[in-house]
């Protein structure tokens, strides 16, 4: 089979700057409310917000990108999250040391599954959520290693060459350096050829093939890619709360962060951080009327989906683009200058 075809030129130096302008932006914007909030009752659900946007980051990458519906993610997530605490708390590991076995852990749970990837559609998807299924199983009754249904317990803090994370700025922090590496990297990767050659599998599996793509060979360069990310947000969280239960990496967290990518836009990758702080603010936003957050969540994503299909981050671009033009219009008007009288007539 011919290689597969160059669909763009990649060089550096054809990016265009808005590329970096935005990722600019996203980084100022996400850092301000761990440094302004931190007093904040909000600040706790800030903290979970920046972590999950990373599992939803990686989600993205598959179902955005690659038009896989993984729903696996959460399993990864909670494998990467029980791996470390368990090596810090019962068998001494560094916490240098457990992240890179966290990051194995979920990197090898991926590639033991990856034949899935041979399934497409409903099956494929279908498969993915039974992974979650099985790993919550494992949680519950490993109980020698896991704890079981009462949870794990006496999780330490995260301590990077003596430097411990203990205070919530620093805990904010810690989540924020992982999302702005995910981030980065999923953009970059969005714009690269891999990319490209996602985006072809994702619009028809058999044209991409056509063109000489090995399909089976980049959903499971991507699957792996987005399982390291998942690993290392399962890091921050454990250390962060410092508690694990099998309840924490079922089905809900996988119909949250499914949700969220709806809502910010799928193949957006700022869209799925908008997306996590929707879903994860909403309850903290409707103070009293928590009983009532699922409903409206259900209701935002029956209407953005009718209204806005590519969600929240999409619908913000294109206002965004309008703004811009006319705003680059007019800076043309006003450097041509008034019309000449015989221009005039």
């Amino acid at each position: 089979m011919s290689s597969p075809l160059p669909l763009a030129p990649t060089s550096p130096s054809g990016r265009p700057r808005i590329l970096y302008a935005k990722l600019a932006a996203f980084a100022v914007l996400a850092l301000l409310p761990g440094l302004l909030l931190s007093d904040s009752r909000y600040f706790a659900t800030i903290v979970l917000v920046a972590i999950f946007a990373t599992v939803a980051v990686s989600l993205d990458l598959l179902l955005g990108f690659a038009g896989q519906l993984a729903l696996g993610q959460t399993a990864l997530f909670g494998v990467g999250a029980y791996t470390w605490a368990v090596l810090t708390t019962r068998h001494d590991v560094s916490s240098e040391l457990a992240l890179l076995c966290a990051v194995a852990a979920a990197f090898s749970l991926a590639l033991l599954t990856s034949p899935l990837l041979r399934l497409r559609g409903f099956y494929f998807a279908l498969a993915t959520l039974a992974l979650v299924i099985v790993a919550h199983e494992v949680f519950v009754n490993w109980i020698a290693v896991t704890g079981g249904a009462s949870g794990l317990v006496g999780i330490g803090s995260f301590s990077f060459f003596g430097l411990e994370v203990t205070s919530q700025t620093q805990s904010y922090l810690f989540a924020y350096v992982v999302l702005l590496i995910a981030v980065v990297a999923a953009v970059h990767m969005r714009h690269s050829r891999f990319g490209r050659s996602l985006v072809a599998i994702r619009e028809d599996e058999t044209a991409a093939e056509a063109l000489g793509i090995d399909v089976f060979r980049a959903k499971i360069r991507v699957w792996l890619i987005a399982a390291v990310f998942a690993g290392l947000a399962g890091v921050v969280y454990a250390s962060y709360l410092r508690f694990l239960s099998p309840a924490q990496f079922g089905l809900e967290p996988t119909i949250y962060l499914l949700a969220a990518i709806v809502i910010g836009g799928t193949g957006s990758v700022y869209g799925a951080v908008i997306g996590v702080a929707v879903v994860w603010m909403l309850p903290e936003l409707l103070s009293g009327f928590e009983k009532y957050a699922v409903l409206a969540l259900g209701i935002a994503v029956i209407v953005l989906v009718i209204l806005a299909p590519d969600g929240l981050a999409g619908r913000l671009s294109r206002l965004f683009g309008l703004a811009w033009a006319r705003l680059r219009g007019s800076r043309a008007r006003m450097a041509a200058g008034p019309p000449s009288t015989g221009e005039a007539r």
